[in-house]
Formats: structure tokens, C-alpha cells, sequence
């Protein structure tokens, strides 16, 4: 049996670290694991391998890289898809199929982009379609779980949880104590329009985006920063949020996505707002006070900054688990 873990080449996120930690946690594991480089368009061109090196962030995995289709295409192949590979479901036939939800939002809008472009089947029929085909599922966030329970109703015998951890390099927790300076740091990929309508009203803090930094650039400006803001939709277990706590920084979120759920943000609720223009000055207030009293503030993350020590063991404790289902499981819905 090998696995072959779905991710698209050259492409440093979150999702791509997180299926080349399954990849590695794999092969430590004793299995024969393999990533599977492929893009997410729509030609059966696009469902073939791509031969490339991991990016430079991704090489400490030591993953090797499949090249030929047939290899996957093995009815004692599990191939692992992130949720917007909707395409090569449908057109690898004989493997064994494992769905891994690290984004709920993700799917929902491949699926309705699916739905237009497959124009002989309705967003109903496409949903159909996609979850006959699924033999199991593993969700990276509780909100996903939840979404997959109450929105398609899957059984528990079918769902495993398998969520991620920040790397390594995040951890030096003793240059997280650094002399903080009144900086707020953010995503401006995320919930950007939300968090202007705080930003504009307090111009004494340095607001510094997250974005065109290397790695060692954006711990360096965690590690200066009182506080981090996330105002997006949460689709999953974002990695900046965690990576900005390890380093230091008090937490905003609002409500919604995984942030809504105490299990992926466990956060204290007088840090997640449920609607950021109507508690615009609840926020105004709690943010100031942060920067005030910023020593007494970051002891209350303490118990987020535990959960995410753990992170790490967890995941090598829930990849044996799958392991063990992958070996013991029912396959039912492989096809000729």
C-alpha cells in the first residue's frame, strides 16, 4: 500500500506545509508516502504529476515526489486530497480516496465553480457525486467536523480528526520576551476590509501587515508586536494566529469559521467579536487596554500557547490513528 498526499507545486501556505508534515509523519511511520504535485484546473493534463523540488520552506521534510500517473492510479493506492481537488476525484478511478477538509470555505466555492464548468450537473448532483466517491474523511479544524455532520450528515466511522502544527523554527519562546512596542500586526489577505474600519480610528499604533517577509522576518516582527487581529472567515486552523501567540502576541479574532469554535481558537471569548462594525468600540477599548497593559493581558493566552506546544504530538498521535483506520478500514466506494 502507498500513499500519495495531493498538493499543488510551488506553492508555500499553509495547506501545501500541511500535507508535506502528513508526507513525513508517513514515512516515519514505516509506510511508503509520496507528495503528489499536481495544479487544480480542469484538463486531464492536470491531474499528472508535476516533477518539482518542494519549495526551499518545505525540503526539511524530506519527501520524495511521484512522477508518473499509473503509480497512483492503484487500486492499493490511498491517495489524500485537499477539499478543492474536485477534478482529480473525478477522474482517478481505482485508488482509494481520502477527503481532508483543511478548509470548509475552500470547498464550498470549488464547488460552486465546479458546478458552472461541468455544465451537464447541478451544484446538488456535483455534491453527490463528490461524497459517493469519498471513502474517508479527515478534518484539520472541529468546524469542519461540525460542518461535515450537520450540512451532509457523514458518520463518525468515516471522519477523522487530523489538524497540523506551526514548525520549529516558531518555538524560541525566550526571544519572544523581547521589549514589546505598541506594533498590531495582521493578515492583509484576511478580513482586511473589517479591520480598517478599526484601523482608521486609531492611528497612535503601528499596524504592520503580515506579508512580503521571509520567515525569519515575520517571527522577528511577532516578536515586537503586542497584538495580533484576524477579522477573516477562519476556513480552517490558520497557522498565523498560532505562530503569533507562540511569539508573544495577544489574540483578536471575530466569529467566524473555526474562530467560532472554542476547540480551534481557544481563546478567551473577551478576545472574538461577533460582528467587528456594531462592538467597533468594544474593540477600540480592548485594544487599547492591550497596549496598556500588555503584561497582563498575554498571561491570559498562556492556555492557547500550551495547546500549541502540544500541536506537534497530537498530530504524530492522530497519524498513527489514521494509519491504523487506512489498514482496518471497509473500502467501499473504489471504482473500476
Amino acid at each position: 500500500m502507498k500513499y500519495f498526499i495531493v498538493a499543488p507545486p510551488a506553492y508555500a501556505s499553509g495547506g501545501p506545509e500541511l500535507a508535506h508534515q502528513l508526507c513525513y509523519e508517513l514515512n516515519k511511520n514505516g509506510c511508503e508516502a509520496y507528495m503528489y504535485y499536481t495544479y487544480t484546473s480542469t484538463s486531464i493534463e492536470d491531474i499528472l504529476p508535476v516533477d518539482v523540488e518542494p519549495v526551499e520552506k518545505f525540503k526539511k521534510y524530506n519527501t520524495r515526489h511521484v512522477l508518473s500517473i499509473d503509480d497512483v492510479e492503484q487500486e492499493d493506492s490511498i491517495v489524500v486530497f485537499p477539499e478543492v481537488y474536485i477534478y482529480h476525484l473525478m477522474k482517478l478511478k481505482k485508488c482509494k480516496k481520502v477527503w481532508w477538509w483543511m478548509s470548509v470555505d475552500n470547498y464550498i466555492s470549488a464547488s460552486d465553480y465546479f458546478s458552472k464548468a461541468f455544465i451537464n450537473m447541478t451544484a446538488i448532483e456535483l455534491t453527490a457525486y463528490v461524497f459517493g466517491s469519498i471513502d474517508l474523511h479527515l478534518v484539520q479544524s472541529v468546524y469542519a467536523y461540525d460542518w461535515l455532520h450537520k450540512m451532509i450528515n457523514i458518520s463518525d466511522d468515516k471522519v477523522l480528526y487530523l489538524s497540523d502544527y506551526i514548525g520549529d523554527k516558531y518555538f524560541n519562546e525566550e526571544d519572544s520576551e523581547n521589549i514589546r512596542e505598541n506594533i498590531i500586526v495582521y493578515n492583509p489577505k484576511k478580513g482586511l476590509s473589517d479591520l480598517q474600519q478599526v484601523m482608521k480610528e486609531l492611528p497612535m499604533y503601528q499596524w504592520k501587515p503580515l506579508e512580503n517577509l521571509t520567515e525569519d522576518e515575520m517571527i522577528m516582527t511577532m516578536r515586537r508586536a503586542k497584538l495580533y487581529i484576524d477579522f477573516g472567515n477562519h476556513p480552517g486552523k490558520d497557522r498565523i494566529p498560532r505562530e503569533s501567540a507562540i511569539n508573544g502576541c495577544c489574540i483578536i479574532t471575530n466569529k467566524k469559521g473555526s474562530a467560532a469554535f472554542k476547540e480551534d481558537v481557544p481563546i478567551n471569548d473577551d478576545y472574538k467579536f461577533e460582528d467587528v462594525y456594531e462592538q467597533k468600540e468594544d474593540i477600540k477599548s480592548i485594544i487599547h487596554d492591550v497596549m496598556e497593559h500588555y503584561d497582563i493581558h498575554i498571561g491570559r493566552f498562556e492556555g492557547y500557547r500550551t495547546v500549541i506546544r502540544n500541536e506537534k504530538n497530537w498530530f504524530c498521535r492522530d497519524v498513527k490513528q489514521f494509519i491504523n483506520q487506512v489498514e482496518n478500514f471497509k473500502w467501499e466506494t473504489s471504482s473500476d
